[in-house]
């Protein structure tokens, strides 16, 4: 099955840069690094904002624009009415509490027919499929 990552993901992978080395070029190859491990790309819009959510200043978001380049946003950033209709319904679930992002993600997955990568352990028992 096709993998697309959750923020978590990219965030940890992405902090794992020491701040000495990180320059626009070593985040890019830090990317790619992150990708040839899973073979996989693909990033949904929801992760590319939640992501960039993380930014403290100019220099950090020309680091995190590299860093993100080499992903493919898979959903277009176009969420279709059925995948917002999908992630109302997940949020609906009875259950632990759950997230818009992880809603959403999940939803897009799903209509794309991807497998969510992430380090949430807790992910599946609060977005189960």
């Amino acid at each position: 099955m096709k993998r697309i990552f959750d923020t978590n993901v990219l965030i940890n992978h992405f902090r794992r840069l020491p701040l000495s080395s990180r320059n626009e070029d070593s985040t890019r190859n830090w990317a790619r690094e992150l990708i040839k491990t899973y073979g996989s790309d693909c990033i949904a819009s929801p992760v590319r904002i939640e992501f960039l959510c993380g930014v403290r200043n100019s220099g950090d978001l020309k680091c995190h624009l590299a860093y993100l380049r080499p992903f493919r946003v898979v959903d277009g950033r176009e969420i279709p009415r059925q995948v917002w209709q999908k992630a109302g319904d997940i949020a609906k679930r009875a259950g632990r509490p759950r997230k818009l992002g992880d809603c959403l993600l999940k939803a897009i997955a799903e209509h794309l027919n991807y497998e969510v990568v992430t380090s949430d352990r807790d992910f599946t028992r609060r977005v189960p499929p």
